[in-house]
């Protein structure tokens, strides 16, 4: 049992790793990108760096949280989990909080709506695609262990969470765009 959960732990370290690696390749896209469109004649974002670092950290956070959340989860429901099982999963989850309160007030407070780039739009984005794409992936599992007839619970439970952070995540930005369209269309109409 103890082996399991070290595994599920050296299994959660490979995820944050992995999510950092790609995090941080996708920010640096939306900072290059911000560059390119100014060089083609848009309007400089001063904030564009301080934009990007701070829904970097954000969405770091978010995605820790969210990590920890799922292990929390997995751990209540296995029938016998050892004394203190719970410690890093919950550790892991509230120092992504912490760390997450920082940039989130200074991003909210200080630098949303100031400059030309929509940096938030495209962070919320991000975390919508990790998201689902985590929320895929259990979802296949789910299926390969149903057809398999082993024990599902655990990765329904995992999907569950990555599959209500990107609605969470997915439904702002479908309202906003539907917001968007139906603005620019009953303006183009008129």
């Amino acid at each position: 049992m103890n082996a399991m959960l070290g595994a599920g732990a050296g299994a959660a370290g490979a995820m944050v790793v992995g999510i950092l690696y790609f995090m941080i390749m996708v920010f640096l896209i939306v900072y290059v990108l911000g560059h390119v469109r100014r060089k083609q004649g848009q309007k400089h974002d001063p904030f564009l760096g301080s934009k990007v670092m701070l829904t970097l950290f954000m969405s770091l956070c978010f995605q820790v949280v969210l990590l920890g959340l799922a292990a929390i989860l997995v751990i209540a429901s296995m029938k016998q989990s050892p004394k203190g099982a719970t410690d890093l999963p919950l550790g892991l989850m509230l120092g992504a909080i912490v760390a997450g309160i920082f940039p989130t007030v200074l991003f909210f407070a200080g630098i949303r709506g100031r400059g030309s780039a929509d940096v938030g739009r495209k962070a919320l984005g991000i975390n919508a695609i990790v998201t689902g794409l985590f929320s895929t992936f259990g979802i296949m599992a789910l299926f390969v262990m149903a057809l398999m007839d082993q024990n599902v619970v655990k990765v329904l439970l995992f999907t569950m969470v990555y599959l209500l952070a990107f609605i969470g995540c997915g439904l702002p930005l479908v309202i906003g765009a539907s917001r968007r369209y139906t603005a620019e269309h009953i303006v183009a109409e008129e």
